[in-house]
């Protein structure tokens, strides 16, 4: 009768451990795919920020030059910029 017990314990124990095995190895695979679509994410903004960089290096080369004044009140404007006296108007057909 012990022997029965005791072997039906057993086989709970060792499908307990396998089952908790399985769960622990599908973790670890989720884990992984998880860090490598952040490590994707992270390139993707780190080349974001490379690009802007550049941009913001290219602008404020063109301030520090001098360049053409027209130029630099157009990127100014597509900036969202207007002169302190200046009034903004928005047209209601969207002109």
């Amino acid at each position: 009768m012990k022997a029965v017990k005791k072997k039906k314990k057993s086989v709970l124990l060792r499908l307990a451990c396998i089952g908790f095995g399985v769960y622990v190895a599908v973790s670890l695979v989720q884990l992984q795919m998880d860090i490598g679509r952040s490590k994707e994410s992270l390139a993707q903004v780190n080349q974001q920020i490379q690009e802007q960089t550049l941009k913001n290096q290219e602008l404020q080369a063109m301030i520090d030059a001098g360049e053409d004044q027209a130029e630099i009140e157009r990127i100014a404007r597509e900036l969202g910029y207007v002169f302190s006296d200046e009034q903004v108007v928005i047209l209601a057909n969207g002109n």
